[in-house]
Order: C-alpha cells, then structure tokens, then sequence
C-alpha cells in the first residue's frame, strides 16, 4: 500500500537549531564529517534523528561486514525505495 503526504518541512540549519539538535549534528559532524542534507530534514523530528544515528553507529560498529560491504548494503536499499540522493551518496562512497 502507497501513502501519499503533502507535508513539506524545511531543512534545520545549525543556525536555527536549538540546542539538541545542535548536539546531533555536532555528534555527526564528528563521526562523518559533516553533515547529511538528510539529517536536516530528520532534524524536524529530533528523536527519529538521534534513533536514526545512533542505529546506524550501531550497525556499522556491529555488523560482519566490511565497511565496503555495509554501503553496498545501503545502496541497495537506497535503490530499492527508489531514492536517488541517497543511491548517489552510497553508490560513490563505494567507488569514490
């Protein structure tokens, strides 16, 4: 089943951001080294961003997979829902 949403949210600039989101991106920012265009939107929603990352650490830190093997696994399921920023994301952080 297909759900359609008109809701339109704007990204969450450091700038703008309150202190916990701040927080998140600084943690990202750390790890990552910057910070996703994704996360901005997540941000709208600080607790599913703070669940995305910190699932993400975990997987990446737990996985059997190679580091290789884990964006390949991320890229297959950005082509999968059919999302081309981040297939581009994961597709170069595989070649690049």
């Amino acid at each position: 089943m297909s759900r359609s949403t008109n809701a339109k949210y704007d990204p969450i600039t450091n700038e703008v951001a309150n202190d916990y989101i701040k927080k998140l991106y600084s943690d990202a920012k750390q790890r990552i080294g910057h910070i996703p265009n994704l996360y901005s939107y997540m941000a709208n929603a600080p607790h599913m961003l703070e669940a995305y990352m910190k699932s993400d650490a975990l997987f990446r830190q737990h996985a059997p997979f190679s580091v290789d093997e884990i964006e390949t696994i991320y890229l297959s399921i950005s082509v999968e829902n059919g999302c081309h920023y981040c297939s581009a994301q994961h597709g170069c952080r595989s070649v690049c």
